[in-house]
């Protein structure tokens, strides 16, 4: 039956017979009515979790038809979905009081059946003692057991194929990188010889710089082309997650016969794996990545058989992976291994000149087969003029943004710019500026206990912030302990703690 209570044989109209004693009594209308009933009503009771007569569990339901039969009803659940239920009925328990006389009398009168038909075939056929029936449920949820983790294995390897063909229609057509810098001119010979090479490659570069791009390029340029290019996300993922998607995952089914869910590894095979953001992979997971850089071998999380694989690595990273190793967030040898070709990608305002051809080739491609639109001149010199810490995909999004906001309008205006690129350079390099030593004494903390560093926060921002109150007001405290929203005595304190009582107030 399915998780509705319909049984799973279109092309039985009726309840088949186990028996010939079932057979009797399904030949008739109402016999029919009846087991139905009765096995709907297991059913119901399993489905609602409302199992409470003897014999039953939390498993599944034993009950008996109104000829003495016994039947039981096993769910089939993957997790907590519940996707059906199998039935074994017309089981013929050993005890004689079970399908004698009164019972079966009553029930051939009820169905209008000859007399004594139903008791001479109640004793036909092997009874099953309770040990019989036990080990016969075990059967069956040993069957069930390993149903589901087929079923799983196929549910596993449908998502990895259409993970591998979303990211094929994604990555369609021919990669290549933007611009005419001699920066940019630079990663492409890299990158060009490199692709025809084997080794594995490691891509340095900000957010947005084009990292995935690069490692689409060593893809397609070389020999492994013809095969999957896959992308695995490191950033966010707990370490049993990222371990299962990575080299998959050895599991075990209720009879005790091992299974295997493929990874991002054995996924890849022939092609290419990128690892996005290596610094966030735990050590543990980073020691398997060493171990299959160099004799392309691992073992699937959970199990303890080695498996082989034949795939490039190319990974990435935001941040300088020498920082990494310094901070061990980066296993030295696994630096080594990947380091010894690696490709640093320039940021968009080390590389401004490129960005009049990236903007043609956005408005190209949204353009699609149509004309596309082109920037004012006061537009790009606005661009230009823009630090981009989004990069080059910030470029992108604020391309799609001017298109959307231009409606049929071709030329694409400086009013439709985010107030963000319109903001004066001066005020943008102050930001930059302020954010980069906020940024350098974050990471400096970083270093300490907790408490340890929220003190030495506090006495960092104290003095500064107090500071710039009072020039604000022209160092009227009254006026500096409104602005700031302490009461005037706790800012006195702070000014005595912080040595600036000695201003004239």
């Amino acid at each position: 039956m399915d998780a509705n209570g319909a049984l799973l044989a279109p092309h039985l109209d009726r309840l088949p017979a186990p028996t010939p004693l079932c057979g009797s009594i399904l030949g008739t209308s109402k016999g029919h009515v009846h087991c139905l009933a009765a096995l709907k009503g297991g059913y119901v009771r399993a489905l609602e979790g409302s199992i409470e007569p003897a014999g039953a569990d939390s498993d599944g339901f034993e009950g008996s038809c109104r000829a003495g039969l016994r039947h039981f009803v096993l769910p089939v659940r993957q997790g907590e979905k519940t996707l059906g239920f199998i039935l074994a009925d017309g089981i013929r328990r050993d005890r004689g009081s079970e399908a004698d006389g009164h019972g079966l009398t009553t029930l051939e009168l009820e169905l209008e059946l000859p007399a004594g038909s139903l008791t001479g075939q109640a004793a036909e056929g092997r009874a099953l003692s309770p040990e019989d029936v036990g080990r016969l449920r075990g059967l069956v949820s040993m069957v069930i057991g390993e149903a589901i983790a087929h079923l799983g294995e196929l549910q596993e390897r449908e998502r990895r194929i259409a993970v591998l063909s979303d990211q094929r229609n994604r990555d369609s057509g021919d990669p290549r990188l933007v611009g005419r810098s001699s920066a940019v001119e630079q990663v492409a010979r890299l990158a060009e010889r490199l692709a025809t090479s084997d080794v594995p490659v490691l891509i340095v570069g900000e957010r947005g710089t084009g990292k995935r791009l690069v490692a689409r390029i060593l893809h397609h340029g070389g020999p492994r082309s013809g095969r999957a290019f896959l992308v695995q996300s490191c950033a966010s993922l707990g370490e049993a997650v990222l371990d299962a998607e990575v080299f998959g995952r050895a599991t075990g089914t209720a009879g005790g016969a091992a299974t295997h869910s493929p990874g991002a590894l054995e996924a890849a095979e022939a092609g290419t794996l990128y690892l996005d953001e290596l610094g966030d992979i735990p050590p543990s997971l980073q020691a398997k990545l060493l171990q299959f850089i160099e004799d392309g071998t691992f073992h699937p999380a959970g199990g303890t058989d080695r498996r082989q694989a034949n795939v490039r690595v190319v990974a990435a990273t935001r941040r300088d992976p020498a920082e990494l190793v310094k901070e061990g967030r980066i296993n030295p040898e696994l630096h080594e291994a990947l380091n010894a070709v690696a490709v640093a990608l320039p940021p968009l305002r080390e590389r401004i000149e490129d960005l009049p051809q990236l903007a043609e080739h956005f408005l190209a491609r949204l353009a699609g087969t149509g004309r596309p639109k082109a920037l004012h001149p006061e537009t790009l010199r606005l661009m230009m003029n823009y630090t981009w810490p989004g990069n080059v995909r910030e470029l992108e999004h604020e391309i799609e943004r001017l298109v959307i906001l231009s409606g049929a309008e071709p030329i694409l205006i400086p009013d439709l710019l985010s107030p963000k690129v319109t903001q004066p350079r001066s005020s943008l390099d102050a930001d930059a500026k302020g954010w980069g030593m906020l940024h350098t004494a974050i990471r400096q903390l970083a270093r300490q206990p907790w408490h340890t560093a929220k003190e030495r926060w506090i006495g960092l921002f104290g003095r500064p912030y107090l500071e710039e109150v009072l020039k604000s007001v022209g160092e009227n405290v009254s006026q500096a302990a409104k602005l700031s929203g302490l009461p005037r005595s706790t800012f006195y304190r702070l000014l005595h703690k912080h040595g600036l009582m000695r201003r004239p107030h």
